[in-house]
């Protein structure tokens, strides 16, 4: 089922960024997705951590945030589901 509700992210929510792939590269990336499940604000990587991948949000929100002063944290961005994060231009 998870398999399915990614070929179907690639084939239709994704359609305008993937439609530079040929069959066989959507087929590479479809089989080597790992899928990571994460509870209510448990980080998924910290300020100065090197990103590794490339993540696309499937469902609940990410809060990207940096920590300011007084302790305060400033959120830079919320990531809604069918974006990506965790790269740099």
């Amino acid at each position: 089922m998870i398999k399915s509700t990614i070929e179907q992210l690639l084939t239709e929510d994704f359609a305008e960024i993937w439609q530079l792939l040929s069959g066989d590269e959507k087929r590479l990336i479809a089989d080597n997705f790992t899928i990571h499940h994460y509870k209510k604000n448990q980080v998924v990587y910290a300020e100065k951590d090197e990103p590794e991948f490339l993540w696309c949000l499937i469902e609940g929100k990410v809060k990207k945030y940096k920590d300011g002063i007084g302790g305060r944290c400033q959120i830079i961005r919320l990531i809604k589901p069918v974006e990506y994060f965790g790269y740099r231009a």
